[in-house]
């Protein structure tokens, strides 16, 4: 490879050099109190953060322990239907590791039969109950899961909260409510253990009306014995007020304090359940901390580094001589293989004037390099990098090439014509397979490519950026593969492009709309639930169907957006047509995995759900299996939550590719749905496999006690076959395709599904 360089540029950048250098020292003589505010204010702002950060972690921990606690009383009550029960049940039940005192079960007569877990005893009389605690039976007896505030137990002599969750029997009538009361002296150690790990913040555990949960109180907050936060003296009436605006609004907060000449910040985070608050209190002075000793030591240090730039201007000078070259080399070539970098490339691409020439560029990549490197080893695979780069010496037709990444490579050639273009690519791969012949390696190399040949209109960037887009369209392939960027290809940009340009405008235009397919009882032929599908109407008039757009969003995380306006939609449907039509319609929503894995996913929709006030049974959120199979741990936590909600969960096109009892086994589902090619299958031999996996499927679904769902049925033979094998819900064309809102309410809701009685009668 040559190299160039100028001795009158080496010259002007010695004397640059020189002169940097002096007004470097002056600079940092100027920068030494800058300095020491920016790195003060950094400290302050890191400190603040690091207090921020311990304080969700408590709140997180909280969480925890009080929906554990809620969990552990749940799971008693579905084994306990009566009092002789609960005294069966309960020796078989750790509790223990909750610290419950006592174990109560009340019936709708205001009775109670209780079992300590502790040894002490309160009262069983329901009128002689606190206030609290009565209040969180009471809506348990509503149907509601509660955890009463706290209270002081006379009986007990301790402060107690009660956890009340109600009982059903299998008609899921409320036949008692199971209680659990609790010390709460247990979140003061969970306070307290936060407050050894973190001793710069001080936490308190309230009520939204300001009522003390649980607490670790330092000499700062005075009258400790003080039973609600706002008795403190450590408020004034406008911080007061503040922290009552805050305690309402349900979101976290920060509140500035000043108290007997100190500055502090109280953050105040919501637990979320229950309406209980986490208060903490920065209880520390930013120059008590290790980092404020060493911003004095860092002033010092910035003296000693002027003379140290000093002494560092003259070496420079004397070495700028000897590393020029170097530095040229490392600016332009790849040091592995002695191509190219990208930003050489670039420079020379630039050069090329397309009007005038035409050349060809080449994108040549590697296919699944990363697993190559952990099988083959490190040093195998850069061999074979600086291989490809040695064979390109045996072709005159490459003007230059260039290495991008790892293993993406740019060919810069003179053919234009496809056909020579093809020819060189597979004569160019053969040499670099026996180049590579010497090397024993346990996968095959197989290279994919694309290319695309310059226009009049073209410059670098867009040349590069054509090879690029068709190397992201490319299908995966273990074959070698060279594509071109063609007038197809050129389309499929265009209307990506189109597509993108779009999409946010519609979604705001309410372009989106919402179709509905029926899914039909198999042995009755009632309609019990549709599922939701989109289109998307654009302002001309045309319908964009979401095979030519899902993809699309998916690439660039517009579904994230779409999702969540569609459930939004979904909720606001079902919510009018129970008030208009008197139903209960079960409507499944598909979510992406965009959105699934989103940490703030579950929050999104509780929110979606508080704010349209939908029921959330009502709403089924259907999960690809492709997702479930390659995310199984994160989606058992997101499945997890979205029952808690209240929400139902499907598992969809089981058995497209990746179907896996693995994980039936692990993710709870309330419904599985068959993938239609199932049913659409039209050999006989395949489709004689295909129905006895559909058979031992629906069996194996309902010993799990998961509700089956078959999608592609378009035919009465299909609707027999799945009553024969007693598969619960049917979908398809043979009931109908997916409908319009109004076409749907017209035909299911006014008509009370006559136009299903015949077919599914047959």
């Amino acid at each position: 490879m040559d190299i160039f360089f100028d001795e009158t540029q080496i010259k002007k950048k010695l004397r640059r050099i020189t002169i940097i250098s002096v007004l470097t020292i002056v600079i940092l003589s100027g920068l030494i109190f800058t300095s020491y505010s920016s790195i003060k204010l950094y400290l302050s702002s890191a400190y603040t953060h690091m207090v921020h950060t311990e304080s969700n972690e408590i709140a997180v921990t909280l969480k925890r322990e009080i929906l554990g606690d809620l969990n552990a009383i749940k799971t008693l009550a579905i084994f306990t239907k009566d009092a002789e029960m609960l005294k069966l049940q309960l020796p078989n039940r750790n509790l223990q590791s909750s610290n419950f005192d006592i174990i109560g079960f009340w019936n709708p007569d205001g009775s109670c039969t209780q079992v300590s877990l502790s040894g002490v005893k309160t009262n069983t009389d329901f009128s002689q109950l606190a206030l609290e605690v009565q209040i969180a039976i009471i809506h348990a007896f509503e149907g509601q899961s509660a955890i009463s505030d706290p209270y002081f137990s006379t009986s007990a002599d301790k402060r107690l909260c009660t956890v009340c969750v109600p009982i059903r029997d299998e008609n899921n009538d409320i036949i008692a409510v199971l209680s659990g009361a609790k010390d709460l002296t247990n979140f003061n150690r969970t306070l307290l253990r936060a407050s050894e790990r973190f001793p710069e913040i001080n936490s308190v555990l309230v009520t939204r009306k300001g009522k003390i949960v649980a607490k670790v109180l330092e000499p700062l907050f005075q009258n400790q014995n003080a039973s609600n936060i706002f008795d403190l003296p450590l408020f004034n009436d406008e911080i007061k007020q503040k922290l009552n605006e805050a305690l309402q609004k349900q979101h976290p907060s920060n509140i500035n304090i000043q108290y007997l000449n100190n500055d502090y910040t109280m953050h105040v985070n919501p637990i979320v359940v229950n309406d209980w608050f986490l208060i903490t209190l920065e209880i520390a002075k930013l120059t008590d901390t290790p980092g404020y000793s060493s911003l004095i030591a860092v002033i010092y240090t910035l003296a000693f580094l002027l003379i140290c730039g000093l002494i560092s201007a003259i070496v420079s000078y004397i070495y700028i001589r000897r590393g020029y070259n170097k530095q040229l080399e490392l600016a332009s070539f790849d040091l592995l293989t002695g191509a190219y970098n990208i930003f050489k490339f670039k420079k020379e691409l630039s050069n090329i004037s397309f009007k005038e020439k035409e050349v060809t560029l080449i994108a040549l990549n590697i296919r699944d390099f990363h697993y190559l490197n952990e099988i083959a080893g490190t040093e195998v695979c850069n061999e074979i990098l600086k291989t490809i780069v040695v064979s390109t010496k045996n072709f005159k037709e490459i003007i230059y090439k260039c290495r991008t990444r790892v293993d993406q490579f740019y060919l810069l050639i003179t053919p234009t014509n496809p056909i020579a273009i093809n020819k060189l690519f597979f004569e160019f791969i053969h040499t670099i397979e026996n180049n590579l012949s010497n090397f024993s390696i346990q996968l095959p190399i197989v290279f994919y490519a694309s290319y695309a040949i310059s226009s009049t209109n073209d410059n670098d960037s867009t040349l590069l950026h054509k090879v690029d887009f068709v190397q992201k369209q490319m299908k995966k392939s273990y074959v070698h593969k060279l594509e071109a960027y063609d007038d197809k290809t050129h389309q499929q940009e265009k209307f990506i492009k189109q597509i993108e340009g779009k999409m946010r405008q519609a979604l705001e235009n309410d372009e989106f709309k919402i179709y509905l397919q029926p899914k039909i009882e198999v042995s009755s032929g009632k309609l019990v639930s549709a599922e939701a599908v989109v289109r998307w109407h654009q302002a001309d008039g045309s319908i964009v169907f979401p095979n030519s757009f899902i993809s699309i969003f998916e690439e660039n995380g517009f579904c994230v957006d779409l999702d969540l306006y569609n459930f939004q939609k979904i909720c606001l449907i079902i919510k009018q047509w129970q008030q208009q039509f008197k139903t209960n319609l079960n409507i499944s929503i598909n979510q992406s995995m965009n959105l699934l894995l989103r940490k703030d996913y579950i929050a999104n929709i509780h929110r979606i759900i508080d704010k349209t006030e939908v029921d959330p049974k009502l709403i089924t959120i259907e999960i690809l299996e492709s997702i479930a199979a390659q995310n199984i741990n994160e989606l058992i936590n997101c499945v997890n939550n979205i029952h808690f909600l209240g929400l139902q969960v499907a598992l969809d096109d089981f058995g497209s590719g990746y179907s896996s009892l693995n994980v039936l086994a692990k993710i709870k589902i309330d419904e599985l749905k068959f993938d239609k090619e199932f049913l659409l299958e039209k050999d006989p031999i395949k489709q004689k496999y295909n129905e006895e996996i559909l058979r031992h499927m629906t069996e194996l679904a309902a010993s799990f006690n998961i509700k089956t769902v078959a999608e592609g049925c378009e035919t009465a033979q299909n609707l027999s076959f799945l009553k024969k094998i007693n598969c619960n819900i049917a979908q398809g064309f043979f009931f109908d395709k997916p409908l319009s809102l109004e076409n749907f309410i017209e035909k299911y809701l006014t008509n009370k599904n006559s136009a299903l009685t015949s077919k599914t009668s047959a």
